[in-house]
């Protein structure tokens, strides 16, 4: 049934207008579609595209306030120890935090439950409770590792005239996932071009 459903399918994509309405094979009709596809594509790149020349590049390692355990929002804190972002016409903000028991990510900014209802989800899905091998620095330590790892450990954030370019409901989170984990690094650099 599978078969026969996707063998219709393709014969019909393949034989409709944009191949010239004839039965073509799947890779005459690709590179048809491509074709017409990429010049269109190009149109459309060069068009919405503006050079910029020279490149500048910040690093700096920033030491954030301790946090509870939990989601926290870190977006104000890392502006702040970031002048430098503002002379950025157009480049990349990186962020990468130096720890495997706490993670960084983009998630929504404006209501706080929803960072609460990570912190209990995830808590969920690895219990303290599970007889991990790891257990010599706490209970709460071999989940933290776990959870960092669905989270992750670095962002990368457009930048635009000098301020992230972030979606209007995202917000940068530190994600801490020991009872007592301390003030935590990150590094954060950017680069890109300047503003003349």
């Amino acid at each position: 049934m599978v078969r026969l459903f996707l063998g219709f399918f393709a014969k019909s994509l393949f034989t409709d207008s944009v191949c010239g309405g004839q039965e073509a094979g799947p890779l005459v009709c690709v590179k048809e579609l491509l074709g017409r596809t990429s010049s269109l594509l190009t149109k459309n790149i060069v068009m919405a595209s503006k050079a910029y020349t020279g490149s500048v590049w910040y690093q700096k390692e920033i030491q954030l306030s301790p946090k509870k355990r939990g989601c926290h929002l870190i977006g104000e804190e890392v502006h702040r120890n970031t002048p430098e972002m503002k002379n950025i016409k157009v480049g990349l903000m990186h962020v990468l935090i130096k720890h495997t028991s706490a993670s960084i990510a983009l998630n929504e900014n404006w209501d706080p439950s929803v960072r609460d209802d990570t912190e209990m989800f995830m808590n969920k899905l690895v219990p303290e409770s599970t007889p991990f091998k790891h257990s010599c620095e706490g209970p709460d330590d071999m989940p933290a590792h776990l959870k960092a790892l669905f989270f992750g450990s670095s962002v990368t954030i457009p930048i635009t005239d000098g301020k992230a370019n972030l979606g209007t409901w995202q917000g940068l989170w530190l994600c801490e996932h020991r009872d007592r984990g301390g003030s935590r690094k990150i590094v954060v650099t950017i680069q890109g071009a300047p503003i003349s």
